[in-house]
């Protein structure tokens, strides 16, 4: 039954959308009515016309299919990913130019993907749910560590407060990634109830997240 819902276009792209193209729009409206729209606006809009591309290209009613669709899926998790590493970095690095940070948050982006897809491999027999597991663990125990690590020590201002609040909301959509995979491996249907949950996080919520606990010279 909760499978039903969760492979219902209503779901995705249809729930995502409502949320993706009105967050959209508002940031494009701040961008036209900007004298000097900042960078962030720029790089907000960005991605959230790649997370509209996603709900589009991997839901229920991509024109994708086979190893078109594969490719396709990985690269936008890839960029999904990207989102949130790009911020952290830049709140590290403090500039505001695509160049070594952006490399870095690249770097990062494609660790967990690779690395998990060669811990998975010999272990899926097929099954494409046990690798998107190992990848929701591997990428959960990061954020694990990265709030650990922020934990020890002080708030340095706003932008640290910001960033942890984005590691925190990482940490949360993939354990709870994990815990309906594990419950739909376990063979039970609730896991895709579960996952409706990080699903909308991630798709809907965690652009204006983002946007909206940023402190004002982070949204400029």
């Amino acid at each position: 039954m909760f499978e039903q819902v969760y492979h219902h276009p209503l779901h995705n792209p249809g729930l995502f959308w409502a949320v993706v193209i009105p967050f959209g729009l508002y940031l494009a409206r701040r961008l036209r009515s900007g004298d000097r729209p900042s960078f962030v606006t720029r790089w907000f809009l960005l991605f959230q016309l790649e997370i509209l591309l996603d709900a589009g290209l991997q839901g229920e009613l991509t024109p994708l299919s086979g190893a078109a669709l594969q490719w396709v899926s990985i690269l936008l998790v890839v960029a999904g990913d990207l989102r949130f590493l790009l911020m952290l970095v830049w709140q590290r690095r403090g500039r505001p130019v695509f160049g070594g940070w952006a490399a870095a948050a690249l770097g990062w982006s494609l660790f967990v993907p690779i690395a998990s897809y060669l811990v998975a491999r010999p272990i899926a027999n097929g099954q494409p749910r046990v690798l998107f597991l190992v990848y929701e663990t591997m990428f959960a125990s990061m954020a694990l560590a990265l709030a650990i690590a922020a934990a020890q020590r002080p708030v340095a201002d706003a932008t640290d407060r910001w960033v942890r609040r984005l590691i925190a909301f990482e940490l949360v959509q993939y354990a709870m990634w994990v815990s309906a995979d594990l419950i739909i491996l376990s063979g039970h249907d609730l896991g895709y109830l579960v996952r409706l949950v990080p699903n909308t996080l991630y798709y809907a919520a965690f652009m204006p997240f983002a946007w909206w606990t940023a402190p004002p010279e982070v949204r400029g």
